[in-house]
């Protein structure tokens, strides 16, 4: 990632208030986090994790905390995360009901073969065979997952954003929503402003199912609109 927080937002404030009297620098930097965050809510795979982790005992395993999505687990990584071993399969629980009647309670082992989820709970996931009681493995997982928090180094805001650089235009358009917001309750202008701007964000990252005429969430008090992730 090479796009910088402070270059998004100097190109907002842009639009604004170039001497940040209206909105601080901080709320600009809040409203990136914010924008990161709206962003893998509607669309998980804008920012993922390639990374080993260890399993639980059993079938039944979850992402690590801060996992939204799983993707993929293509392999083992051994008993300590550091060793690359098979690959691991993804099957439904049908088609291992009838190859493996009973896989559920078969031996278990460290070395996954298959992995298996429910689209419904994609948080959660199944492997086979088993996971032991001890010496769990560790599998290589992808997975789409909350980004940290952007904070400034020292003063400076020339810190880099989480997500790839396709999706500065995006975070711009967000930052504009949530600053035009912030007058919507007493200014139609702004008011159509946060809906063009909101309605640009769903268009600029593939979910135009979502643009909507008004903006997404009631008005709140204090002159702002209630966002859907903030």
């Amino acid at each position: 990632m090479t796009v910088l927080a402070s270059t998004l937002i100097e190109e907002c404030a842009a639009d604004f208030d170039t001497d940040y009297g209206r909105w601080s620098q901080d709320n600009w930097l809040d409203y990136i986090n914010a924008g990161e965050r709206q962003m893998v809510y509607l669309k998980p795979s804008s920012y993922t994790l390639d990374t080993p982790f260890q399993l639980v005992e059993g079938i039944l395993q979850s992402l690590p905390t801060g996992g939204i999505e799983l993707i993929d687990i293509p392999r083992n990584m051994g008993t300590d995360g550091l060793t690359p071993g098979a690959s691991i399969f993804k099957t439904n629980p049908k088609d291992l009901d009838d190859t493996i009647p009973g896989w559920r309670s078969t031996t278990a082992a460290a070395t996954v073969v298959h992995f298996m989820f429910d689209p419904n709970d994609r948080k959660k996931f199944h492997v086979y065979p088993p996971q032991p009681a001890v010496s769990m493995g560790y599998v290589q997982a992808v997975y789409s997952a909350v980004p940290p928090v952007i904070t400034k180094s020292g003063d400076s805001y020339a810190v880099a954003i989480n997500l790839s650089d396709e999706y500065a235009e995006p975070l711009k358009s967000y930052m504009r929503f949530r600053a035009n917001s912030v007058d919507s309750q007493v200014s139609q202008f702004a008011y159509q402003r946060a809906v063009d701007a909101w309605n640009l964000f769903l268009t600029q990252i593939g979910r135009k199912d979502l643009i909507e005429s008004r903006l997404p969430a009631k008005r709140g008090q204090h002159g702002s609109v209630n966002q859907p992730v903030s």
